[in-house]
Protein backbone atom coordinates (compact mmCIF):
# COMPACT_ATOMS: atom_id res chain seq x y z
CA UNK A 1 0.00 0.00 0.00
CA UNK A 2 1.19 3.50 -0.95
CA UNK A 3 0.65 4.66 2.44
CA UNK A 4 2.40 7.89 1.94
CA UNK A 5 0.65 8.86 -1.49
CA UNK A 6 -2.66 8.44 0.16
CA UNK A 7 -1.77 10.66 3.43
CA UNK A 8 0.56 13.09 1.72
CA UNK A 9 -3.05 13.49 -0.24
CA UNK A 10 -4.95 14.77 2.46
CA UNK A 11 -2.89 17.29 3.74
CA UNK A 12 -2.98 18.60 0.33
CA UNK A 13 -6.77 18.70 -0.07
CA UNK A 14 -7.33 20.17 3.01
CA UNK A 15 -4.52 23.30 1.88
CA UNK A 16 -6.28 23.80 -1.48
CA UNK A 17 -9.78 23.97 0.39
CA UNK A 18 -8.14 26.48 2.88
CA UNK A 19 -8.25 24.26 5.95
CA UNK A 20 -5.70 23.89 8.70
CA UNK A 21 -3.70 21.08 8.95
CA UNK A 22 -4.67 18.53 11.81
CA UNK A 23 -3.26 17.60 15.24
CA UNK A 24 -2.75 13.86 16.04
CA UNK A 25 -4.90 11.72 17.84
CA UNK A 26 -6.67 8.55 18.11
CA UNK A 27 -4.25 6.40 20.38
CA UNK A 28 -5.31 5.63 23.66
CA UNK A 29 -1.93 4.18 26.04
CA UNK A 30 -2.62 0.94 28.79
CA UNK A 31 -0.96 2.51 31.36
CA UNK A 32 -3.62 4.96 32.01
CA UNK A 33 -6.60 2.42 32.18
CA UNK A 34 -4.40 0.25 34.50
CA UNK A 35 -4.65 2.64 37.60
CA UNK A 36 -8.70 3.20 36.99
CA UNK A 37 -8.82 -1.08 37.21
CA UNK A 38 -6.42 -1.11 40.20
CA UNK A 39 -8.00 1.38 42.14
CA UNK A 40 -11.29 0.06 41.69
CA UNK A 41 -10.16 -3.42 42.26
CA UNK A 42 -9.10 -2.55 45.80
CA UNK A 43 -11.99 -0.76 46.23
CA UNK A 44 -14.02 -3.20 45.52
CA UNK A 45 -12.71 -5.01 48.37
CA UNK A 46 -13.02 -2.14 50.90
CA UNK A 47 -16.52 -2.30 50.73
CA UNK A 48 -16.78 -6.35 52.33
CA UNK A 49 -15.41 -4.92 55.15
CA UNK A 50 -18.38 -3.30 57.58
CA UNK A 51 -16.00 -0.70 60.38
CA UNK A 52 -16.04 2.28 58.35
CA UNK A 53 -12.86 3.79 60.00
CA UNK A 54 -10.83 0.40 58.64
CA UNK A 55 -12.53 1.14 55.48
CA UNK A 56 -11.53 4.93 55.11
CA UNK A 57 -7.66 3.42 56.50
CA UNK A 58 -7.28 0.83 53.77
CA UNK A 59 -8.86 3.14 50.94
CA UNK A 60 -5.93 5.13 51.61
CA UNK A 61 -3.29 2.71 51.86
CA UNK A 62 -4.41 1.44 48.59
CA UNK A 63 -4.84 4.14 46.75
CA UNK A 64 -1.51 5.26 47.42
CA UNK A 65 0.04 1.51 46.54
CA UNK A 66 -1.61 1.96 43.42
CA UNK A 67 -0.14 5.27 42.32
CA UNK A 68 3.16 4.36 43.18
CA UNK A 69 3.05 1.17 41.73
CA UNK A 70 1.95 2.99 38.46
CA UNK A 71 4.10 5.89 38.74
CA UNK A 72 7.15 3.42 39.11
CA UNK A 73 5.89 1.22 35.50
CA UNK A 74 5.65 5.11 33.83
CA UNK A 75 9.18 5.95 35.15
CA UNK A 76 10.92 2.76 34.46
CA UNK A 77 9.02 1.86 31.09
CA UNK A 78 9.33 5.06 28.33
CA UNK A 79 9.83 4.50 25.11
CA UNK A 80 13.33 5.63 24.00
CA UNK A 81 12.07 7.12 20.94
CA UNK A 82 11.50 10.83 22.18
CA UNK A 83 9.68 12.36 19.31
CA UNK A 84 7.10 9.31 18.97
CA UNK A 85 6.02 9.52 22.35
CA UNK A 86 5.63 13.71 21.86
CA UNK A 87 3.16 12.13 18.98
CA UNK A 88 1.48 9.06 20.60
CA UNK A 89 0.92 11.73 23.73
CA UNK A 90 -0.76 14.32 21.48
CA UNK A 91 -2.84 11.29 19.71
CA UNK A 92 -4.72 10.19 22.98
CA UNK A 93 -6.75 13.12 23.88
CA UNK A 94 -9.97 12.79 22.07
CA UNK A 95 -10.55 9.46 23.07
CA UNK A 96 -9.32 9.80 26.87
CA UNK A 97 -12.30 13.04 26.36
CA UNK A 98 -14.87 10.29 25.49
CA UNK A 99 -17.58 9.14 27.94
CA UNK A 100 -17.94 6.32 30.01
CA UNK A 101 -21.13 5.28 28.22
CA UNK A 102 -19.53 5.31 25.33
CA UNK A 103 -16.80 3.30 25.89
CA UNK A 104 -19.51 0.88 27.36
CA UNK A 105 -21.35 0.92 24.05
CA UNK A 106 -17.80 0.18 21.97
CA UNK A 107 -17.10 -2.91 24.51
CA UNK A 108 -21.10 -4.34 23.73
CA UNK A 109 -20.11 -4.20 19.90
CA UNK A 110 -17.27 -6.60 20.10
CA UNK A 111 -19.89 -9.40 20.13
CA UNK A 112 -20.91 -8.22 17.04
CA UNK A 113 -17.29 -8.41 15.44
CA UNK A 114 -17.18 -9.35 12.06
CA UNK A 115 -14.16 -11.58 12.34
CA UNK A 116 -14.79 -15.42 11.36
CA UNK A 117 -14.34 -18.30 13.77
CA UNK A 118 -11.15 -19.45 13.00
CA UNK A 119 -9.63 -16.97 15.71
CA UNK A 120 -5.39 -16.64 14.79
CA UNK A 121 -4.89 -16.41 18.01
CA UNK A 122 -5.57 -19.74 19.28
CA UNK A 123 -2.76 -20.60 16.81
CA UNK A 124 0.94 -21.61 17.79
CA UNK A 125 3.22 -18.87 19.04
CA UNK A 126 4.84 -17.16 15.88
CA UNK A 127 3.27 -15.46 13.08
CA UNK A 128 1.08 -17.70 10.90
CA UNK A 129 0.45 -15.26 7.01
CA UNK A 130 -3.54 -16.33 6.94
CA UNK A 131 -5.71 -15.29 3.74
CA UNK A 132 -8.03 -12.52 4.82
CA UNK A 133 -10.33 -9.54 3.49
CA UNK A 134 -10.39 -6.00 5.54
CA UNK A 135 -11.64 -2.57 4.87
CA UNK A 136 -10.22 0.50 6.79
CA UNK A 137 -11.49 4.46 6.89
CA UNK A 138 -9.08 6.49 5.83
CA UNK A 139 -9.63 9.63 8.12
CA UNK A 140 -8.38 13.52 7.59
CA UNK A 141 -9.06 13.99 11.50
CA UNK A 142 -11.78 12.19 12.90
CA UNK A 143 -13.92 12.56 9.65
CA UNK A 144 -13.74 9.19 7.16
CA UNK A 145 -13.19 10.63 3.53
CA UNK A 146 -12.62 7.45 2.13
CA UNK A 147 -12.06 3.60 2.17
CA UNK A 148 -9.09 0.87 1.89
CA UNK A 149 -10.06 -2.05 0.94
CA UNK A 150 -7.00 -4.90 0.92
CA UNK A 151 -6.91 -8.46 1.12
CA UNK A 152 -4.19 -10.93 1.27
CA UNK A 153 -4.29 -14.29 -0.76
CA UNK A 154 -2.14 -17.61 -1.39
CA UNK A 155 -2.11 -19.00 -5.01
CA UNK A 156 0.84 -21.68 -5.69
CA UNK A 157 3.19 -20.73 -2.26
CA UNK A 158 2.71 -17.17 -3.53
CA UNK A 159 1.24 -14.72 -1.50
CA UNK A 160 -1.05 -11.30 -3.20
CA UNK A 161 -0.89 -8.43 -0.76
CA UNK A 162 -3.62 -5.79 -2.90
CA UNK A 163 -5.21 -2.83 -1.60
CA UNK A 164 -7.20 -0.37 -3.25
CA UNK A 165 -8.03 2.92 -2.27
CA UNK A 166 -10.38 5.32 -2.70
CA UNK A 167 -10.76 9.06 -1.55
CA UNK A 168 -13.20 11.56 -2.61
CA UNK A 169 -13.54 15.09 -0.92
CA UNK A 170 -15.49 18.20 -2.81
CA UNK A 171 -14.07 18.55 -6.28
CA UNK A 172 -11.05 15.97 -6.19
CA UNK A 173 -11.11 12.21 -6.35
CA UNK A 174 -8.65 10.08 -5.49
CA UNK A 175 -8.35 5.96 -6.46
CA UNK A 176 -5.06 4.27 -5.71
CA UNK A 177 -4.37 0.71 -6.45
CA UNK A 178 -1.18 -1.37 -4.78
CA UNK A 179 -0.56 -4.89 -5.01
CA UNK A 180 2.71 -7.51 -4.08
CA UNK A 181 3.30 -10.97 -5.28
CA UNK A 182 5.90 -12.56 -2.63
CA UNK A 183 7.14 -15.73 -1.29
CA UNK A 184 8.41 -16.63 2.11
CA UNK A 185 12.02 -17.48 2.64
CA UNK A 186 13.76 -17.65 5.72
CA UNK A 187 10.67 -16.31 7.27
CA UNK A 188 10.84 -13.10 4.88
CA UNK A 189 8.85 -12.13 1.81
CA UNK A 190 10.97 -12.25 -0.89
CA UNK A 191 9.06 -9.98 -3.76
CA UNK A 192 8.33 -11.35 -7.20
CA UNK A 193 6.48 -8.23 -8.67
CA UNK A 194 4.98 -5.01 -7.59
CA UNK A 195 2.66 -2.65 -9.04
CA UNK A 196 0.61 0.23 -8.55
CA UNK A 197 -1.53 2.71 -10.52
CA UNK A 198 -2.54 6.00 -9.28
CA UNK A 199 -5.70 7.91 -10.62
CA UNK A 200 -6.19 11.41 -9.61
CA UNK A 201 -8.50 14.33 -10.61
CA UNK A 202 -6.75 16.98 -13.20
CA UNK A 203 -3.60 14.91 -13.42
CA UNK A 204 -2.32 12.01 -16.07
CA UNK A 205 -2.93 8.52 -14.43
CA UNK A 206 0.60 7.38 -12.64
CA UNK A 207 2.09 3.99 -13.31
CA UNK A 208 4.57 1.76 -11.44
CA UNK A 209 5.34 -1.68 -12.63
CA UNK A 210 8.34 -4.05 -11.46
CA UNK A 211 9.97 -7.42 -11.46
CA UNK A 212 12.55 -9.09 -9.27
CA UNK A 213 14.84 -11.66 -10.42
CA UNK A 214 16.46 -13.52 -7.77
CA UNK A 215 18.45 -15.87 -10.05
CA UNK A 216 20.29 -12.44 -11.65
CA UNK A 217 19.65 -10.78 -8.26
CA UNK A 218 18.15 -7.80 -10.20
CA UNK A 219 14.76 -5.86 -10.39
CA UNK A 220 13.86 -4.18 -13.38
CA UNK A 221 10.95 -1.83 -13.33
CA UNK A 222 9.09 1.19 -15.28
CA UNK A 223 7.53 4.29 -14.34
CA UNK A 224 5.01 5.72 -16.90
CA UNK A 225 7.39 4.63 -19.52
CA UNK A 226 10.95 5.29 -17.85
CA UNK A 227 12.40 2.37 -17.16
CA UNK A 228 15.37 0.87 -14.39
CA UNK A 229 17.59 -2.00 -13.51
CA UNK A 230 18.40 -1.98 -10.23
CA UNK A 231 21.01 -5.22 -8.68
CA UNK A 232 19.77 -6.51 -5.85
CA UNK A 233 21.37 -8.60 -2.53
CA UNK A 234 19.25 -10.81 -0.30
CA UNK A 235 16.95 -9.40 1.86
CA UNK A 236 15.00 -6.48 0.26
CA UNK A 237 11.39 -5.94 0.16
CA UNK A 238 9.24 -3.75 -2.05
CA UNK A 239 7.06 -0.46 -0.86
CA UNK A 240 4.01 -2.90 0.14
CA UNK A 241 5.53 -5.90 1.44
CA UNK A 242 7.55 -4.35 3.67
CA UNK A 243 4.82 -4.67 6.37
CA UNK A 244 4.62 -8.09 5.81
CA UNK A 245 8.35 -8.32 6.83
CA UNK A 246 7.64 -5.85 9.73
CA UNK A 247 4.00 -8.66 10.77
CA UNK A 248 6.51 -11.82 10.35
CA UNK A 249 9.27 -9.91 12.59
CA UNK A 250 7.02 -8.39 15.42
CA UNK A 251 6.41 -11.11 17.95
CA UNK A 252 10.34 -11.61 18.46
CA UNK A 253 9.53 -8.29 20.66
CA UNK A 254 12.98 -6.55 19.69
CA UNK A 255 13.64 -3.25 19.98
CA UNK A 256 13.59 -1.91 16.62
CA UNK A 257 13.62 -3.60 13.19
CA UNK A 258 15.46 -2.68 9.52
CA UNK A 259 14.26 -3.10 6.01
CA UNK A 260 15.56 -2.18 2.71
CA UNK A 261 12.72 -1.10 0.11
CA UNK A 262 12.98 -1.01 -3.10
CA UNK A 263 10.69 1.45 -4.90
CA UNK A 264 10.83 3.49 -8.07
CA UNK A 265 13.83 2.27 -9.08
CA UNK A 266 15.94 3.03 -5.77
CA UNK A 267 17.02 1.17 -2.25
CA UNK A 268 16.04 2.98 1.07
CA UNK A 269 16.54 1.69 4.50
CA UNK A 270 12.85 1.79 6.71
CA UNK A 271 13.67 1.53 10.45
CA UNK A 272 10.91 0.90 13.10
CA UNK A 273 11.05 1.30 16.86
CA UNK A 274 9.09 -0.60 19.06
CA UNK A 275 7.28 1.99 20.98
CA UNK A 276 4.89 -0.63 23.17
CA UNK A 277 1.97 -1.48 24.13
CA UNK A 278 -1.64 0.84 22.90
CA UNK A 279 -4.99 0.12 22.94
CA UNK A 280 -6.99 1.24 19.64
CA UNK A 281 -10.41 1.65 19.80
CA UNK A 282 -12.53 0.73 16.23
CA UNK A 283 -15.53 -0.19 15.10
CA UNK A 284 -14.45 -3.50 16.12
CA UNK A 285 -14.22 -2.50 19.63
CA UNK A 286 -10.64 -1.68 21.68
CA UNK A 287 -7.61 -3.83 20.34
CA UNK A 288 -4.68 -4.11 22.38
CA UNK A 289 -1.99 -3.46 19.80
CA UNK A 290 2.20 -2.92 19.59
CA UNK A 291 2.91 0.59 18.38
CA UNK A 292 5.78 0.55 15.52
CA UNK A 293 7.35 4.09 14.66
CA UNK A 294 9.59 4.77 11.65
CA UNK A 295 12.74 6.47 12.55
CA UNK A 296 13.28 9.38 9.68
CA UNK A 297 16.54 10.34 8.44
CA UNK A 298 16.36 13.54 9.31
CA UNK A 299 13.72 15.76 11.11
CA UNK A 300 11.95 16.89 7.87
CA UNK A 301 11.42 13.38 6.16
CA UNK A 302 7.88 11.61 6.85
CA UNK A 303 6.77 9.33 10.14
CA UNK A 304 5.12 6.65 9.91
CA UNK A 305 3.34 5.04 12.67
CA UNK A 306 1.84 1.38 12.49
CA UNK A 307 -0.01 -0.38 15.22
CA UNK A 308 -0.52 -4.00 14.95
CA UNK A 309 -2.21 -6.52 16.93
CA UNK A 310 -1.11 -9.47 18.51
CA UNK A 311 -4.51 -11.02 18.70
CA UNK A 312 -5.04 -10.54 15.24
CA UNK A 313 -1.72 -12.36 13.85
CA UNK A 314 -0.23 -8.64 14.08
CA UNK A 315 -2.52 -7.36 11.18
CA UNK A 316 -2.72 -3.28 10.91
CA UNK A 317 -4.58 -2.12 13.18
CA UNK A 318 -4.45 1.36 12.64
CA UNK A 319 -1.44 3.26 9.87
CA UNK A 320 -0.82 7.48 10.33
CA UNK A 321 1.75 9.74 8.74
CA UNK A 322 3.26 12.82 9.92
CA UNK A 323 5.61 15.26 8.73
CA UNK A 324 7.15 18.05 10.41
CA UNK A 325 5.17 17.37 13.56
CA UNK A 326 1.62 17.40 11.37
CA UNK A 327 -1.01 14.34 11.17
CA UNK A 328 -1.37 13.89 7.46
CA UNK A 329 -3.67 11.27 7.67
CA UNK A 330 -4.56 8.43 9.60
CA UNK A 331 -6.27 4.78 8.56
CA UNK A 332 -8.10 2.66 10.93
CA UNK A 333 -9.73 -0.82 10.62
CA UNK A 334 -13.37 -1.22 10.51
CA UNK A 335 -13.94 -4.88 9.21
CA UNK A 336 -11.52 -8.01 9.22
CA UNK A 337 -12.82 -11.86 7.86
CA UNK A 338 -9.93 -15.02 7.75
CA UNK A 339 -10.80 -16.66 4.37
Amino acid sequence: MHHGSILHLLKRTRLNAGLPLINQQQVLPIKKSLIIKSFTHKSFIIKSFNNKLLTILLSVFFSAFTFSNELSNVLTNEPANAPAEELVSELTNEQSNQTISEQENDKSSESAKPVSSDNPQSNPPGIKLMPYEARYDILDGSDPVGTADRTLTLSDNTWRLEQSTSIKRWYYKYEFTESSEFIIQNETPLPQQYASITKRSFKDNRIIKSQFNWDKNIETGSRNGDTWTLELAKPVVDHLSYQIALRLKADQQRRKETFRVSYKGELDTYQFINDGEHTIKTDLGDIKTILWTQKPDNKHDKIMLIWLAPELQYMPVQMAQYRNGKAEGTIRLKYLNWL
